[in-house]
């Protein structure tokens, strides 16, 4: 059985906001609480010199390490990395005081770095404690509410489906927590939910119901428990991806854990809790999830949840979740901006484009990894061959760099040859194996590089060969 416990507590209250004002993490309500810092908290130069202070400090600390596993993951695994940055914000989001803090650091931080951390924490905190005073009575009230119906038995019974469905590995006697971030109104209504190294966070408005966030409470959730999964059932998962014969099978697999976490929290649970809301949200586009295709999967695949009993591990599961896949998207499955969920970029650094703002602009990328310059083809063989690499590849180009591109093996000299041709800005698409492929953007200028991921976004499979910028 799985046991939760709801927290509601002053200091990673202060902790998050600190995160989130200062710039060192990105998913938050930053319009909500710089409104409230700049108004409140910040009156003096040295309160904005400690905020760069802290996110300096948090920045030297924002490491991963990959932990050597037995297991070989075909298609690669994040749940392998250790990141020492989840660490340190985990001390910070379940401390119950500086002293405490402070403790949960030792093992993390430089001793130094550790008192320039709780330093901060000491320069805000006694002002910190009037503003929360003001919203305790209603975030304790959400607290006190969002436990009593994870407790409900229906609820209940659904979380421990889903813990077993991902066969997911939990430390005994731990209670999951779930922490509650009370959240200043602002023009936005949208709140962030999202999972720390195992802690669920949830900002919350003055007055909202847990009814209408158990959504994306059980969402984050879900993703805390796949990425706890037992490695063999992972590494099994992906294999029958990789034989599965269903053109666009990995595409699938990019938008596995989205999808499932969103089928599940706004779908199955959301159901049970308020079947109105849930109702309404069905029937609007981007009712589950501010993505189109996360959205489109989610919802087909909800049916299939309702019906219980399933398991990662089951022989016959990839079979069925293909078939909602294929019969939802049809050859369309194959679509590039599908596989593009899980990104690998290359962008040369000669570029003075806006490379981020062009690709947020043309898709929904969930996950990537970049490199700067124009690394050999051996390189590129063995990120692939890690499991970092699998993914779609994107090489974003000059075109003088096309040259070394050939040199590399990575492109032919006819591809050279007519990407040049195509002044305009152009793209080559070639496949990798398993599903996966790499395209080679040249681009001249901003507008080029937009028409390339644009024509990209909307093809309806695979762009192989030379594609002309629109």
């Amino acid at each position: 059985m799985v046991e939760t416990r709801v927290l509601h507590r002053e200091l990673p209250n202060l902790v998050y906001q600190l995160d989130c004002v200062s710039g060192a993490i990105g998913s938050c309500s930053l319009d909500a609480y710089q409104t409230l810092w700049k108004a409140k908290f910040l009156t003096t130069p040295e309160d904005d010199a400690a905020l760069k202070v802290w996110k300096a400090t948090r920045a030297r600390y924002a490491e991963s390490i990959d932990i050597p596993s037995e297991v070989k993951f075909p298609l690669g695994r994040e749940g392998s990395k250790l990141s020492l940055d989840a660490s340190v914000r985990r001390a910070g989001l379940l401390a119950t005081s500086v002293e405490n803090f402070v403790s949960r650091l030792d093992l993390l931080m430089l001793a130094s770095d550790r008192e320039a951390m709780a330093a901060v924490v000491r320069r805000f905190v006694a002002r910190f404690h009037t503003w929360y005073q003001s919203q305790a009575k209603s975030g304790d009230a959400f607290a006190i509410e969002l436990q009593r119906l994870l407790e409900r038995q229906d609820v209940q019974t659904l979380i421990n489906q889903f813990h077993t469905f991902y066969d997911a590995q939990l430390p005994p006697n731990q209670p999951l927590p779930f922490l509650v971030l009370d959240r200043p109104e602002s023009a936005s209504h949208q709140s962030y939910g999202e999972q720390v190294g195992g802690v669920s966070l949830i900002e919350v408005i003055k007055g909202e119901r847990a009814t209408r966030r158990i959504d994306v409470v059980i969402h984050e959730l879900c993703h805390y428990l796949f990425s706890v999964s037992r490695p063999q059932t992972i590494a099994g998962l992906q294999a029958r991806f990789l034989a599965s014969k269903v053109p666009g099978a990995l595409g699938a697999y990019r938008l596995f854990d989205e999808a499932v976490a969103t089928a599940l929290g706004n779908g199955v649970v959301a159901s049970v809790a308020d079947r109105k809301e849930f109702d309404r949200r069905f029937a609007k586009p981007q009712g589950f999830y501010n993505d189109a295709d996360i959205d489109r999967s989610a919802k087909a695949l909800y049916p299939l949840f309702l019906r219980g009993g399933l398991k990662l591990s089951d022989e016959d599961f990839i079979e069925r979740y293909l078939e909602v896949f294929t019969k939802e998207y049809g050859e369309t499955l194959a679509a590039p901006r599908l596989a593009m969920f899980h990104l690998l970029m290359f962008v040369d650094q000669r570029l003075s484009l806006d490379v981020e703002r062009a690709l947020s602009a043309a898709f929904h990328v969930n996950t990537s990894s970049s490199l700067i310059g124009l690394p050999e083809e051996p390189e590129v063989d063995r990120w692939y061959a890690a499991g970092a690499g699998h993914g779609t590849g994107l090489f974003i180009v000059t075109p003088e760099a096309l040259g070394e591109l050939v040199k590399k093996k990575l492109i032919t000299p006819a591809d050279q040859k007519a990407l040049l041709e195509a002044k305009a800005g152009a793209m080559v698409g070639k496949p990798r194996g398993n599903g996966d492929w790499l395209y080679v953007v040249a681009a001249p200028d901003q507008a080029a590089l937009e028409r390339s991921f644009a024509a990209l976004a909307q093809a309806q499979k695979p762009l192989e060969g030379l594609t002309k910028a629109p």
